[in-house]
Formats: structure tokens, C-alpha cells, sequence
């Protein structure tokens, strides 16, 4: 698998380009109201067809083996990215009580705890390196111990799917 994916594309548009006037000693709020009056003629339509004719760069490329373990080749992608937003955290997404321990359960549903809680258990349940981590590669195989943590780990996966849109930034 290859996955080339370029930076978002930056919207330019009848407010950006009055923003420009401050350069030249324009006040923000004469440069925005010139913004709200080019957003309304052919200028504002003009750059506005200009940035849905862009697209961000994204190519994929899948190869066979790509699809022996689905599960375990997204993962590869997933847990890293799972890694760095966690540690970059710059918005608290909604969990809701059902889905954390009794600990973190409150009235206020944007909790960063509850919502660092939950980041936590999909970055352990999408661990590429997780039957080496727990024993289960090529050790002699604990059944009890095995169900105990694959409950966890499909708890993180739901969560997961839950929260999926609740990632960004």
C-alpha cells in the first residue's frame, strides 16, 4: 500500500482578499465589511468556482497483500494518527455517560477526561503491535485472558465507529 495525501487546500475568498487591504492600512472592520460587499458580486462567485475547481492531492494505492488483514493494515495507519491527536488535542468532542467508567461519569458531556478516556481505548484497541504487546503471538495462548482483552479491544473499535466523526481538530 502506498498513500500519498497532500495538505488541505486553503479557501481564498472575497473576505481573504479584503483582509489583503490591511497591508496597506485598511481597518479590519472597513477590510470586512469590503469582504461582505465582494462576496456578493461576481468576485466573491469568481473565487469561490476557483476553490471547488481545486482538490486536495490524495492518491492510494493497494496491493494484494494489502488485503490479507484489513483490520490490521488500517491499523497501521489509524494508531499512529490516533497517537498524535491525542497529544494535540484541540477539541473536546461529546462522549457520552454509557461509555466510560463510573469514575468519569458527570453532567457535563464535554469532558476532556471522558474524551481522553475514549481516545485512549481506540489507540490501545487499534495497536498494530497488540498480540505481541499481550502474549498472543507465537506464546502459549491464555483463552481467559485472550476474551477478557478482545471484549476491551472491541469496546475501543465501537467507540471508535461512535466517535468517528468526532475527530478533528
Amino acid at each position: 500500500m502506498k498513500v500519498y495525501i497532500g495538505k488541505y487546500i486553503y479557501f481564498f475568498g472575497a473576505y481573504q482578499l479584503a483582509d489583503l487591504l490591511q497591508k496597506v492600512g485598511v481597518s479590519e472592520d472597513r477590510c470586512y465589511e469590503i469582504g461582505k460587499w465582494l462576496s456578493k458580486t461576481w468576485v466573491g462567485s469568481f473565487l469561490e468556482w476557483i476553490y471547488r475547481k481545486r482538490k486536495r492531492k490524495v492518491k492510494v494505492i493497494l496491493h494484494d497483500y494489502d488485503m490479507w488483514n484489513v483490520d490490521s493494515t488500517l491499523s497501521l495507519i489509524i494508531h499512529p494518527l490516533l497517537l498524535k491527536f491525542r497529544n494535540n488535542i484541540g477539541s473536546i468532542n461529546c462522549v457520552d455517560n454509557e461509555d466510560v467508567p463510573e469514575h468519569l461519569r458527570t453532567e457535563n458531556p464535554y469532558s476532556l477526561a471522558r474524551w481522553e478516556w475514549v481516545l485512549d481505548e481506540m489507540i490501545w484497541a487499534h495497536d498494530p503491535e497488540w498480540d505481541d504487546k499481550h502474549g498472543f503471538a507465537g506464546k502459549v495462548f491464555d483463552l481467559d485472558k485472550f476474551c477478557e482483552l478482545e471484549e476491551r479491544r472491541k469496546n475501543g473499535f465501537r467507540l471508535f465507529g461512535k466517535y468517528y466523526s468526532g475527530l478533528w481538530d
